[in-house]
């Protein structure tokens, strides 16, 4: 059971929800949705690529389009975790071209890749450059883990419609990417 993508979903679900309850964000509380299975497509060189991602979190209803996703994450089970890097990123293009295409100030998007014992963080921003964090272990980087969901988290309601417009050259955005640049570097 430990092993199981579902178990994988159930601790990081439990690790969201205490992260917004944390941050105590009233809006968030109330406008932002976690959505389980979400369909996802893009167009890439005449060809359609379609997939599945494990949850989304957005505001709205990301079922009906989801232009309105900010984070997406894709689960693994135990010791695969990396298998679903390519998943991910397909994933975080079709989000960014349907947030381009309803004219999103803020296209940027967010994934998380997991298997609950090894994490990595990824952005791709609007001119589809992508960066990726070190793969971070559970049992030595906990503290550094819910710092990086805490701040995805924050990122995201700051990018959400209940509050005021941020531009693409939001400040926070920038330092994720500072940050994921720091040894690393981007995949495109």
């Amino acid at each position: 059971m430990q092993e199981s993508e579902t178990f994988c979903r159930t601790i990081m679900d439990l690790v969201f929800l205490d992260r917004l309850r944390v941050l105590k964000d009233e809006n968030a509380t109330r406008h932002l949705k976690f959505v389980p299975e979400v369909s996802l497509s893009v167009e890439r060189g005449g060809a359609t690529i379609t997939g599945r991602a494990d949850w989304c979190l957005g505001y709205g209803n990301a079922r009906g389009g989801f232009e309105s996703t900010l984070i997406i994450m894709e689960a693994k089970k135990l010791g695969t975790a990396q298998s679903g890097l390519p998943q991910l990123i397909i994933y975080l293009a079709a989000v960014l071209d349907a947030r381009k295409d309803s004219h999103n100030m803020d296209s940027a998007v967010f994934g998380l890749l997991t298997d609950s014992s090894v994490f990595q963080f990824v952005y791709l921003d609007p001119a589809r450059k992508l960066f990726t964090s070190r793969l971070l272990q559970w049992v030595t980087d906990k503290k550094r883990i819910v710092q990086w969901i805490d701040r995805v988290l924050e990122d995201s309601i700051k990018a959400s419609p209940h509050t005021t417009p941020v531009k693409s050259s939001n400040r926070t955005l920038r330092a994720y990417q500072t940050e994921l640049k720091r040894g690393h570097s981007p995949v495109w």
